[in-house]
């Protein structure tokens, strides 16, 4: 999982096809075709089969569009039967190498979902925050009005083409075990400011111990949702989450903190409430 404080941008997972070339450990060059697990603004999560050292730079070709960059090795993430999942950063944080428009991380304050469209009119592809009202729309509808910057013009946009990534798998070490926690707050101050809508999107609860945990929203605010599960997570507990979420589509993960969490033994799940960390709340843990 990735380390709460580390975010500078929204988080797509999609699997896009690469030409990848560097170095590995022992000094060899190597050239092959790999594929992105995550991207950003700033980077992405790459699957490789070599291994690499950190801080190689490598040379990095999106075979779809042919555009190429150079990127730095972070360090390695964790290994699958595919590859060792490596985290890399642009060389030049000026780059645009995947064709996505991100929006700044401080356009969010009022948004209650996010979403990876396309421009049916020209198919730019751009990471949208939806506020109440268009989440409503585009629930109903599966498509949304926006104006599109590169038609300069109102246009119909549809969640993006882009092939999704695979399901982020549970770590194999045992799930940890929290201390007992004190039962949340009921009616505190800062949890009835936001309008709650009742839309019952799909949304998924990523975390190293669980996984991908895909469930239904309650109370949608753009603070945050509540969600049911049989998982056992802890309030405070620092998790990813997506809303809406798809598993036929890219998928935009945000920042979150469990911030409820009641039993109900009659259905054997838990009932959480999860608020979006904010990118102040998320620089205060660098």
């Amino acid at each position: 999982m990735l380390i709460p404080g580390t975010r500078r941008s929204d988080r797509i997972t999609t699997s896009l096809r690469l030409f990848v070339s560097g170095k590995d450990v022992h000094g060899s060059v190597f050239a092959v075709e790999c594929r992105t697990a995550v991207l950003s603004r700033h980077g992405a999560r790459v699957v490789i089969s070599q291994q690499i050292k950190p801080h190689e730079e490598l040379s990095v070709r999106v075979i779809s569009t042919g555009l190429e960059a150079d990127m730095l090795v972070i360090g390695a993430i964790s290994e699958t039967s595919e590859g060792i999942h490596y985290g890399a950063r642009f060389v030049d944080p000026k780059i645009d190498l995947w064709q996505i428009e991100f929006p700044p991380i401080m356009d969010e304050s009022e948004s209650v979902a996010k979403v990876l469209l396309g421009c049916e009119a020209c198919q730019h592809t751009a990471v949208v925050y939806l506020r109440e009202f268009e989440v409503e729309v585009f629930d109903a509808q599966g498509k949304i009005s926006l104006r599109c910057k590169q038609c300069q013009e109102v246009t119909t946009w549809k969640l993006s083409e882009r092939e999704p990534s695979a399901p982020f798998e549970p770590s194999p070490q045992p799930a940890l075990k929290y201390p007992p926690q004190p039962p949340p707050v009921k009616d505190g101050a800062d949890r009835r400011r936001a309008r709650r809508l009742d839309l019952k999107m799909t949304a998924c609860i990523r975390t190293a111990s669980y996984g991908d945990d895909v469930v239904p929203t309650e109370n949608v605010s753009k603070g945050g949702f509540g969600f049911k599960s049989p998982n056992k997570y802890a309030i405070g507990m620092v998790v990813e989450v997506a809303v809406p979420y798809s598993r036929e589509a890219a998928n935009i993960f945000s920042m979150g903190r469990i911030s409820g969490l009641r039993a109900l033994p009659e259905q054997g799940r838990y009932a959480y409430g999860v608020c979006y960390l904010r990118e102040t709340e998320v620089r205060k843990k660098e």
